[in-house]
Order: C-alpha cells, then structure tokens, then sequence
C-alpha cells in the first residue's frame, strides 16, 4: 500500500513557511512598529505547528488504515475549490490590464455561470448593481483611485 499523507500536513507546513517569510518581514521595522505584526505572526506559526502535528497524526491513522473514509481528500473534493481559485487568480490578474470594472464584471460572470445561475435577467441586475454600488460608495463617496487598465 502506498503511503499517504494527510493534507493537513502541507496545510500546515505552508502556512508556517508564510509565517517565517512574514516574520523575516518585520525584522527591518522599527521595534514599536513591528510589535503587533511579530505577535499575530507568533500565534499564525502556533496554529500552524499545531495544524502540522494533528495532520501527522491523521497521516498515521491513514498509513495504519484505522482512518475514516472522509479523512482521506480526493481531487473531487477538491475541484471546486480549485477551480473557483484559478477563477480569482485570473481575476486579479485581469484587473491592471482590464481595469477594475470590466475584470470585475467578468469576473462576476463568469462566478456566476459556473455555479450555474444561468438567469440573463438576475446576471444582469446583479453586474449592475454591483458596479453601481462600488462606482458610487468608492469612486464617487470615498474617492478611491480603482485601476483604469487598458479599456479607460
């Protein structure tokens, strides 16, 4: 039998690297200043210790085949999740190209299209309604500069 390991360990162990890079990070603020960042930092790399070690146990249950059949992650399990984050990657991707709007409005689309709202009508008040309220609350009411891209 193939040994496996429980996603909880590579949970963990990335976020403790993020933790380490953000740590390292605070390290040229000024003492005061990095106070804050360096405890919530501390209590990040904790949980993440702590999200490795229950993984390493799960990954011991798995191995010695005592594990429940949910414990054990699949790529069907995973697949939505997944493919809602490339969504957003290319969303954000999109953003200093397109401009904030019109990545926004595909973006919003396109989420909507893959978790099959299909209605043109709902589609369309909600990309209205959405670019207004942002348009009206940021631009206009708090004078947020959002990127323009290519398109304005």
């Amino acid at each position: 039998m193939k040994k496996q390991i429980h996603h909880d360990v590579y949970i963990g162990l990335a976020m403790l690297f993020v933790s380490l890079v953000a740590l390292i990070n605070t390290l040229p603020m000024p003492r005061n200043a990095a106070q804050f960042p360096e405890l919530m930092i501390v209590i990040l790399i904790a949980f993440s210790l702590w999200i490795t070690y229950q993984g390493i146990k799960k990954t011991q249950l798995i191995n010695s085949g005592k594990a429940k059949k949910d414990d054990i992650i699949s790529f069907e399990k995973t697949k939505m999740p997944l493919i809602s984050f490339v969504i957003v990657v290319i969303y954000t991707m999109l953003i200093e190209v397109l401009g904030f709007f019109a990545s926004t409005t595909l973006f919003v689309a396109a989420f909507m299209y893959f978790y099959k709202i299909r209605d043109l009508k709902k589609i369309i008040i909600t990309l209205v309604g959405l670019n207004a309220f942002i348009y009206f609350l940021f631009v206009i009411q708090l004078n947020v500069p959002l990127p323009k891209g290519i398109l304005f």
